[in-house]
């Protein structure tokens, strides 16, 4: 998703792995290199421009990141899915 079309205040969706449930949450804040949403169970997430969680943030979630000193945490980081970066996705309205 290409974050330059979304506004302060709008609903979005993001999901990770999609085999897990999706979150929904609230664009709070837009900038160039993208945007950070509010989800509906509090927590502040950082997306870049193409709509995928900053490293950054998901190191500081998850505790740790890819490390040359752990081959563990870097096949987590890279592999399994309950680590992989939230991303955010079209949702398209459902009209009753």
């Amino acid at each position: 998703m290409d974050t330059k079309t979304l506004f302060v205040g709008q609903k979005v969706h993001m999901v990770t792995c999609e085999c897990y449930a999706g979150k929904d949450g609230t664009v709070v804040k837009v900038m160039p290199s993208g945007v950070e949403v509010r989800a509906t169970d509090g927590g502040l997430y950082r997306f870049d421009d193409t709509g995928y969680e900053i490293d950054a943030d998901r190191r500081e979630r998850l505790g740790f990141g890819p490390s040359p000193e752990s081959k563990f945490d870097t096949v987590l980081w890279q592999s399994a899915p309950e680590f992989q970066p939230w991303h955010l996705v079209d949702i398209p309205d459902v009209k009753s």
